[in-house]
């Protein structure tokens, strides 16, 4: 049974996953064929995950079998989605969102651009700190993924 707080579903694609557990609005990059979480500023961004592969009932990651689809939302589909932002960081309507500095923080966004961070979209809510890490905020993919147009 899984259950969602996603803001869009009608682009979603399935795609193939690593063995690991697929944490909403984490972004996700292509890797020997499967989505994996994204590890690096600059990893080349595929998509983020459209809902979390949890065992609700138990209220614990479920570790998805190499190759088993999920949903994710493209980079450049063009719609509003919730992306998990690093703790702590003021976000203004309108601001590029990136690929995080932190190893600690993979698949996480911030406003930081250094070192030739991925921009994945554009933040779309009202001005706001976030207080937690993993903390979903709203953001529109617009920006093409680097795996989609190479």
């Amino acid at each position: 049974m899984t259950k969602t707080t996603g803001v869009a579903r009608n682009k979603t694609l399935n795609m193939p996953c690593a063995a690991e557990a697929i944490v909403e609005g984490y972004v996700y990059m292509l890797s020997s064929g499967n989505m994996t979480v994204c590890t690096n500023v600059d990893s080349k961004a595929y998509g983020v995950a459209a809902q979390s592969s949890m065992d609700w009932e138990l209220n614990t990651a479920r570790t998805m079998v190499a190759g088993e689809n999920w949903q994710f939302y493209p980079l450049g589909c063009e719609e509003i989605v919730n992306v998990a932002s690093l703790i702590t960081l003021t976000w203004l309507p309108g601001a590029k969102v990136y690929l995080d500095q932190t190893a600690s923080a993979n698949g996480m966004v911030s406003t930081d651009s250094s070192n030739t961070a991925t921009v994945i979209g554009h933040y779309k809510g009202p001005t706001r700190t976030t207080l937690t890490a993993g903390e979903l905020i709203q953001v529109i993919l617009d920006t093409p993924s680097i795996e989609a147009s190479t």
